[in-house]
């Protein structure tokens, strides 16, 4: 009895992929992802312009500044990608979302007419493309949501994965000189994490 050819089995097939550093992602490489119209990429461009400057007028080590410095070509860096996210769950939920006084960097967003909804779009939609999930650490009263890239090709920086570097990276942000009205630091959850 002859055996059909359809019935041999195929040999596996294993798929491999390389990682992608996620600061070598563009605005644009995100809008493709995405099928964006140009005014949505707009949206998009501006809350990460917003955050670049909030860092680099920071008093952060240009180290970490260089990391979410603009490329040799002018492109917006792609950490400010998982920088959004942690900036959303860290920081704006704490700084007059639904309160009629906005402070600290929600407060630059809202006087560009970026409120809380249009943020967490963004960062809903950033997590989901990147394939990046969060895990809430707590700790006393305190809380601090760091990002996992565990199962994303896209790989970021240890940064956003650390709850003692993270903690360091949002002080830098919320104190910021450039911020017009600070939020007072006990007013956020991951200020009593060590």
């Amino acid at each position: 009895m002859k055996k059909n050819p359809s019935e041999h089995p195929l040999p596996k097939v294993e798929v491999k992929y390389a990682p992608i550093n996620v600061g070598s992602l563009t605005v644009d490489d995100i809008a493709m992802a995405l099928d964006l119209k140009d005014e949505e990429t707009v949206w998009l461009e501006m809350i990460l312009e917003t955050l670049e400057s909030i860092v680099l007028s920071s008093d952060l080590e240009d180290s970490w500044k260089n990391i979410f410095s603009r490329t040799k070509e002018g492109n917006l860096s792609g950490h400010l990608l998982p920088l959004l996210i942690v900036t959303v769950d860290n920081i704006c939920n704490y700084e007059g979302v639904g309160a009629k006084e906005k402070k600290g960097i929600y407060k630059e967003f809202v006087q560009q007419g970026i409120y809380i909804q249009k943020l967490r779009l963004w960062r809903n939609r950033t997590a989901s493309i990147l394939n990046l999930t969060t895990r809430k650490i707590p700790e006393g009263r305190g809380v601090i949501v760091v990002l996992d890239d565990s199962r994303s090709i896209f790989k970021i920086s240890g940064i956003f994965k650390n709850k003692s570097a993270l903690k360091k990276l949002l002080k830098a942000l919320v104190t910021s000189p450039i911020l017009t009205a600070k939020q007072s630091l006990p007013n956020y959850k991951w200020y009593y994490v060590r």
